[in-house]
């Protein structure tokens, strides 16, 4: 049985907060947050007859603020040689 789709979490104006394992409704566009990172992607979606068609982007702009805001901070590895 599926779980209830819970109320959207807006963390900031037009960004909702994304749940692992948890469904959620589909706009034609909108901003989403990682649950644990902070990355803010820009979905897109689109319907063509019976197919749906979905893509998304980082938005960067949003990522940093998001990152700032909830005090996420991510340290990239050298690579191995």
């Amino acid at each position: 049985m599926a779980r209830r789709t819970p109320k959207q979490t807006k963390v900031a104006k037009g960004i909702i907060q994304m749940h692992e394992g948890i469904w959620y409704a589909l706009a034609s566009h909108e901003l989403t947050e990682c649950c644990h990172c902070g990355l803010v992607h820009e979905t897109e979606y689109k319907f063509q007859g019976r197919h749906i068609f979905w893509r998304a982007k980082i938005h960067r702009k949003a990522t940093r603020a998001a990152r700032k805001r909830e005090g996420v901070t991510i340290v990239k590895s050298k690579p191995r040689s």
